[in-house]
């Protein structure tokens, strides 16, 4: 017995110790690598597929433990287990140069004589770059000297950018802002260049160079002219015309003709090509209030661009309306008037006016041209603030607003009479006639309605201001009328009235 007791506890151990040891390949296992991205940005990421297959063909066991290895850069994780056969972990460049990735499972190694495919290789920052570009916006100076954009841009051998990658600039002329860049999203690097002489600027990305010549040249000159001689201002709204003159400049070192004018107007409109020489007027209608630096542009045939800038300082201008009337008082259930009258010339066209009543309902009366009335009906007693919202064809907003005091209407009269000859007491088992009528207080809306009921909740009379029925009490004692009268609003007053019934 003791025997086996001590046999169950050395299998224990040994399972145990087997749980704790990594899942690794096989002996006679191979492992092939691919990556989905072969160059990289610094900084980069690529995703590293390791397929680990025994040497029957088949994949290793689920959780076979793949470690990965990299010549620069770095790994994560640095050890995944496999699911089907395979392995995945992220490559993440950092600087530039290429990258050289392995993986090894036990015997197992990418490039070792028992795997059948070597390792793969990322090229990372300019190690990738296949193709150089650099630029200067402006493409020009002129011949008193400027300061210009160097764009550099960095691609791979599919035409992709490359971004977060540092560049090197040169100029064998005039000052540039620094002397290397980083890469952009879109894969440029930007410095500024200030020069008074054609410079030729280069660019290097490791082993590639690219060189541009900024040719020092005289830009034509442009005037611009915005409504009267000397104006700034303009509004919101309302077209305002420009007048731009641009006329080649000559020298003796340069003079080439005009061949394109633009207009940017700062508002975000883009540049506008205008396609012509010498002088033209042009227009343009601003949508929002602000400072606009409106920028003219002329092209000559030596793509040398001349530039005026003229600040408008554009302000909105609120359609208004001429009279807005709201009475001061009002009575609940009772329509009151109102009106509203927009200007006879409004800067631009009425789009809309809407009238909110205060009460959270409005009233929209449109495109209206002259003065428009309407009524309102309040519901409710309480202070209303009733306001004039106008909009006018760019949907640019004024408004107006009035107090108005809304009351409660004076209370009804109601007269419930016995019309039975003999008047009161009433006499059991005798038929009785009566008359109802209600008169509405001053200035309140009309009685429409009244209904009679005694005590057990027994309907006597509903119908139609005044009226009248006739009912016959069953024994003496004592009854109790409830007279109720509605007003076209809604509005309800009550009488409660008790008679004496004789036997």
């Amino acid at each position: 017995m003791t025997r086996l007791w001590a046999i169950a506890a050395v299998t224990v151990v040994a399972v145990v110790a087997c749980d704790r040891v990594p899942l690794t390949s096989p002996t006679g296992s191979t492992i092939s690598l691919s990556v989905d991205k072969e160059s990289l940005p610094v900084g980069g990421t690529a995703t590293v597929i390791a397929v680990v297959t025994e040497s029957s063909g088949t994949a290793v066991h689920n959780g076979t433990m793949v470690t990965f290895q990299t010549t620069s850069g770095r790994m994560d994780p640095i050890e995944a287990p496999t699911v089907n056969g395979k392995a995945t972990s992220t490559f993440i460049g950092a600087g530039s140069g290429t990258a050289v990735i392995h993986a090894f499972s036990g015997p197992a190694r990418t490039g070792s004589g028992n795997s059948s495919a070597g390792g793969v290789s990322v090229k990372v920052g300019t190690a990738a770059a296949e193709r150089v570009s650099v630029r200067t916006e402006p493409i020009s100076i002129p011949v008193t000297g400027g300061t210009v954009t160097v764009i550099a841009g960095l691609f791979d051998g599919g035409g992709n950018p490359i971004s977060n990658t540092p560049v090197s600039i040169s100029a064998d002329f005039g000052t540039l802002s620094a002397t290397s860049a980083t890469t952009d999203a879109n894969g440029e690097a930007r410095v500024s260049l200030t020069t008074n002489r054609t410079t030729v600027i280069t660019v290097t990305a490791g082993t590639k160079k690219e060189p541009v010549t900024l040719t020092a040249l005289n830009p034509p000159t442009v005037t611009l002219t915005c409504g009267a001689t000397g104006n700034t201002a303009a509004t919101a709204g309302v077209p305002i015309s420009c007048t731009i003159a641009a006329t080649a400049s000559g020298s003796t070192t340069s003079t080439a003709p005009v061949v394109n004018v633009t207009v940017d107007w700062g508002d975000g409109s883009g540049e506008q090509p205008l396609g012509v020489n010498g002088s033209t007027t042009v227009s343009h209608t601003f949508t929002s209030p602000g400072q606009y630096a409106v920028t003219a542009a002329a092209t000559d045939a030596n793509s040398q661009r001349g530039t005026a800038v003229l600040t408008l300082n554009v302000t909105r201008s609120l359609p208004t309306l001429t009279t807005f009337t709201v009475p001061s008082t009002a009575t609940v259930g009772v329509p009151v008037a109102m009106s509203v009258t927009p200007p006879t010339s409004p800067t631009l066209p009425i789009q809309n006016v809407r009238i909110e009543f205060g009460d959270n309902t409005f009233r929209d009366l449109g495109a209206i041209n002259g003065q428009t009335g309407f009524t309102k009906t309040y519901s409710s007693a309480g202070g209303y603030t009733v306001t004039a919202n106008v909009t006018d064809s760019t949907g640019q907003q004024g408004r107006l607003s009035a107090a108005i005091i809304v009351s409660q209407a004076a209370a009804a009269t109601i007269t419930f009479t016995n019309t039975t000859t003999g008047g009161e007491p009433l006499k059991a088992g005798t038929n009785e006639t009566f008359s109802v009528s209600a008169t509405a207080g001053t200035g309140a809306p009309a009685i429409t309605n009244v209904k009679v009921t005694i005590q057990d909740g027994e309907v006597l009379y509903n119908g139609s201001n005044p009226g009248s029925f006739a009912w016959r009490p069953n024994s003496a004692g004592t009854v109790t009328f409830t007279i109720v009268a509605t007003d076209s609003s809604g509005q309800t007053f009550t009488l409660v009235k008790t008679m004496t019934v004789d036997p």
